[in-house]
């Protein structure tokens, strides 16, 4: 994972470039998931990358992970709904922590344990969706990581 030395920010740039390439060549949303999963791990400290794009109806979004069908999601019924419906990022430092949440956002049932940055995308008109990045480990992922994050 790169740090903030200038070889580190290089490499990330480079990483950064590369993944802009790959993301040209992709012509489907379960393709794009894919390659902004492994192209994130060389820069963020990641278990899992998904995307989440508003419906049409504007009630629901559907959310794509590399390698799964994608679902669909009222936008009030978790953190990725709400980041959405409210256009603002996220940082959750342990998903399992009840207290990790700020107030206001939905906590959902989970198992699942590690730290959540959800990255609104957005557009003239609000938010068109959101990216979730997870982290294996319940930290607040790095004032660089989340740079870089909001760069791609």
């Amino acid at each position: 994972m790169p740090s903030e030395t200038t070889t580190d920010v290089n490499a990330a740039l480079t990483v950064v470039a590369e993944l802009g390439i790959a993301l040209t060549a992709t012509t489907t949303l379960g393709g794009l998931v894919t390659v902004l999963g492994q192209q994130l791990k060389w820069l963020l400290p990641l278990q899992r990358v998904g995307l989440a794009l508003v419906d049409p109806d504007e009630e629901h979004y559907q959310y794509w992970r590399p390698g799964q069908e994608p679902g669909q999601h009222p936008l009030d019924g978790d953190p990725i709904g709400w980041s959405i419906h409210h256009s603002t990022g996220l940082l959750i430092t342990d998903v399992a922590d009840p207290a990790s949440y700020p107030a206001g956002v939905p906590i959902p049932l989970t198992s699942w344990q590690g730290a959540l940055r959800i990255i609104p995308l957005l557009g003239g008109d609000g938010a068109l969706g959101a990216l979730a990045l997870w982290s294996p480990e319940p930290l607040p992922l790095q004032h660089m990581d989340t740079g870089l994050a909001h760069l791609v």
